[in-house]
């Protein structure tokens, strides 16, 4: 039979359980087998424990455990050391973590909170001590760890056991939101042999922080980039940031082709939003309309159209909703800016439906806009346009009557010719109808909306500023159809169905009914080219198709039935079985005269294996006969950590060239996770 003793020191709040307890005659406590040690925060269990009442210090021998869940203390060694007074100790030949940093150690000493790693490794994420995992981990001479960082010496970054990279000091943060360096990004593309960018990471309080990435490339220059992000309130905050980018004074390759009257070696972006007291504001900006397709590196921010700047103030009742903003574009595919619309102001206020009589609404929507550009055509227009609605509801019927009744006036042109009034009135009468029908374990979610569409006015000599310039005639009918099918709760097929009729025998080509708010064939009455001569408006047809879980197939096309072809097609086809998949897709857009704009076909797929995962694809022109883009990325997901090996090649056309990039992004010990957004 197994006898367990204990003892308890009522002034020291020490409890100590073990096989065997002595008491020494100059007050030591000696236990030894199955040792358990209570005090405040910690367990501690070890083969042999020695207290002495008078120091309080505690000596640990043989498979020694601390814990401490307050100070995130879970130490095991094979001694240790503990003034219960002072907080200070040591342990040998230990393994375990403190905080969220993981180690293994020749020593570790403690000085309260703060911890001394000598001859060993750490890691953010558990680390076997024996090196038999596949662990990433930080091989230092001696590690300091505080409540918010670890300050290392004599570093060798390894894996397992192979040594990756050398760098005698590091710092890197413990807990979230702490400042340090982020991941860094390495690569080359074909101007620069070598490309570096370092964020540093600033945390100032709980509610601002700050990021500096300095920037090197061995042919392009130098450049910074800057962000400070701030939260006042909930809803208010405000971003800022700065890239600079210093190039050499004579142009290098890559303004090859280009116009060089905007070259500039100081170049720039400069963007700002935020929100302030229900103000919502950005102002985004930059040296030339070449410096996002040079700076950046993925596609979607080398390829913006236009920068937007603005400030908007929105104000949403029961009774109405007003929305006031300035609004300037900075087109980047124009090497002048000048030809380019804004919009300062524009006001637009809606009253909303209220009651007039017997279930008629009215409402009033109010909008003037300023368009203003350096050279071309620009004015004020104002529009007011009151609405009646009318619903009426039978079964699973609805009926919706509306007629509007719009005026346009334009003020101060700078150009004659132009009919500086125009009057419009829009009957729209909608039937819609929505039913499930079910036969079995089939479901179909069936949707029908039929539309009469008048509007008698033909303004063909308005001045064009948008969409809501164009007030051509319109009569037609239009039907549409929506259906979603389901089997035992499996979504296996939608269908969407749109095609009309219209009274008036033409239609611009193509004519898309459901493109704007307004019908646009309009849009193309001022060229007889593009005119068709016939009733039946093009089909469009969406659908998607997932027969079984691993495949699907999407279509998105127009059918023109007066000429018999597709002026527009768009198909997606993706397979995706356990780790793998693949997907090819086609785009297809022509003129009336048969000539194509867009002709596309993209290819790619993706697989995993445990941590490595690698995707890619293409995207190919049969216009221009070259692909317009190429990408493969391998990834490798550690516990504590990812890198990312990625080659991207895109066709310049203005060159006749492509570009490539190879890009290497790792990220050691997760630091993303250390920059979490800011509260308030």
């Amino acid at each position: 039979m197994l006898l367990i003793i204990g003892i308890s020191i009522a002034q020291d709040r020490i409890k100590v359980i073990s096989d065997k307890l002595t008491q020494e005659p100059n007050q030591d406590i000696i236990a030894k087998g199955n040792v358990v040690i209570y005090y405040e925060n910690y367990v501690i269990y070890s083969d042999k424990a020695i207290y002495n009442k008078n120091t309080k210090e505690l000596t640990l021998i043989g498979h020694v455990h601390v814990i401490n869940l307050v100070n995130q203390e879970d130490i095991y060694g094979k001694k240790g050391f503990l003034n219960l007074n002072t907080q200070k100790g040591y342990f040998i030949d230990a393994y375990g973590h403190v905080k969220n940093i993981y180690f293994v150690a020749n020593k570790i000493d403690k000085n309260k909170n703060v911890y001394y790693i000598h001859k060993g490794e750490v890691s953010t994420c558990k680390i076997n001590k024996y090196n038999k995992d596949k662990k990433l981990r930080l091989c230092v001479f001696s590690a300091k760890v505080t409540d918010k960082y670890v300050f290392a010496n004599t570093n060798i970054l390894k894996y397992k056991k192979i040594p990756v990279l050398y760098f005698p000091y590091s710092i890197f943060p413990v807990g979230k939101r702490r400042s340090g360096l982020l991941p860094p990004l390495i690569g080359s593309n074909t101007y620069n042999s070598f490309i570096y960018q370092q964020p540093i990471y600033f945390v100032l309080s709980q509610d601002k922080d700050m990021t500096i990435t300095p920037e090197y490339r061995s042919a392009e220059g130098e450049g910074l980039y800057f962000q400070y992000r701030q939260a006042f309130t909930k809803k208010d905050y405000l971003n800022f940031n700065i890239y600079y980018f210093k190039e050499p004074t004579t142009p290098g390759d890559w303004w090859t082709g280009r116009n060089l009257s905007i070259f500039r070696s100081n170049r720039y972006r400069l963007d700002i939003f935020g929100r302030k007291d229900g103000i919502d504001f950005k102002f985004d900006t930059i040296s030339d309309p070449y410096f996002l397709q040079d700076m950046y590196f993925r596609t979607n921010q080398r390829t913006i159209p236009y920068l937007s700047s603005y400030v908007n103030y929105k104000k949403d009742t029961s009774d109405y909703f007003t929305d006031i903003s300035f609004k300037f574009f900075y087109d980047t595919t124009s090497n002048n800016n000048d030809y380019t619309l804004q919009r300062l102001p524009e006001i637009d206020f809606l009253w909303k439906n209220h009651s007039l009589s017997d279930g008629i609404y009215y409402n009033v929507d109010a909008q003037n806009t300023y368009f203003y550009r350096t050279d071309g055509l620009k004015g004020d227009r104002f529009i007011l346009d009151p609405t009646l609605t009318k619903t009426i509801r039978f079964l699973d019927f609805t009926n919706s009557t509306n007629v509007s009744f719009m005026g346009t006036k334009y003020i101060g042109l700078n150009q004659n010719n132009y009919n500086t009034s125009a009057y419009q009135v829009l009957f729209q009468n909608k039937i819609f109808f929505n039913k499930n029908f079910n036969i079995k374990s089939l479901n179909i979610n069936n949707f029908y909306e039929l539309s009469y569409n008048y509007q008698p006015i033909d303004n063909t000599n308005n001045p064009v500023f948008d969409y809501k310039d164009y007030q051509s005639n319109q009569n037609y009918i239009d039907f549409k159809i929506n259906n979603a099918f389901n089997y035992k709760g499996y979504n296996f097929a939608d269908l969407y169905l749109e095609d009309g009729y219209t009274f008036l025998k033409k239609y611009a080509f193509p004519t898309y009914l459901s493109s704007l708010e307004s019908f646009v064939n309009s849009a193309s009455y001022q060229n007889s080219n593009l005119i068709v001569n016939k009733p039946i408006l093009p089909l469009r047809t969406t659908l998607v198709l997932k027969p079984i879980k691993y495949v699907s197939y999407t279509l998105d096309s127009f059918y023109d039935f007066n000429r018999n072809e597709f002026p527009e097609r768009n198909q997606f086809l993706s397979l995706n079985y356990k780790k793998a998949s693949f997907f090819v897709g086609n785009s297809l857009a022509q003129e009336i005269n048969g000539s194509k704009t867009i002709d596309q076909e993209s290819y790619g797929g993706a697989y995993s294996y445990k941590s490595f995962s690698v995707n890619g694809g293409i995207v190919h022109d049969n216009i221009s006969g070259h692909d317009v883009s190429r990408y493969a990325n391998f990834i490798y997901n550690g516990e504590c950590y990812n890198i990312t090996l990625t080659f991207q090649e895109y066709y310049d056309g203005t060159r006749n060239q492509y570009i490539n990039y190879v890009l290497l992004t790792f990220n050691v010990f997760n630091l993303e996770h250390f920059t979490m957004p800011i509260s308030r």
